[in-house]
């Protein structure tokens, strides 16, 4: 799979620690859907993430995202109810969260 960033890869970061941070999704253009978010850890240690709206809260029974990027697909794509949000908590340290939207292309 090759993944194609939205908006030239312009995407947020979140300084994570002990406590949940967020930051917003850039805006897309007008028509473009963000099938999938590369999630980056820029750590050495896991980050425990969460997608949502402003309200959204990591904890550590969330997603784990190991050091290096794993993509996902974002839930309900396209939709109003997509998320606009990433949060993420450390079960201890400080590491640098990025996340970038964008789509998979297969072949």
């Amino acid at each position: 799979m090759t993944f194609i960033p939205l908006n030239g890869g312009l995407g947020v970061s979140v300084a994570c620690t002990g406590t949940s941070a967020r930051g917003a999704f850039p805006s897309l253009s007008n028509g473009m859907r963000a099938d999938m978010v590369a999630i980056t850890n820029t750590g050495t240690d896991v980050i425990f993430v969460a997608l949502g709206d402003s309200s959204v809260t990591a904890t550590t029974s969330c997603m784990a995202i190991n050091p290096g990027t794993m993509f996902v697909q974002m839930p309900t794509a396209g939709s109003s109810a997509a998320p606009t949000y990433i949060a993420g908590i450390t079960g201890g340290g400080s590491y640098t969260l990025q996340a970038t939207l964008g789509n998979p292309v297969t072949g």
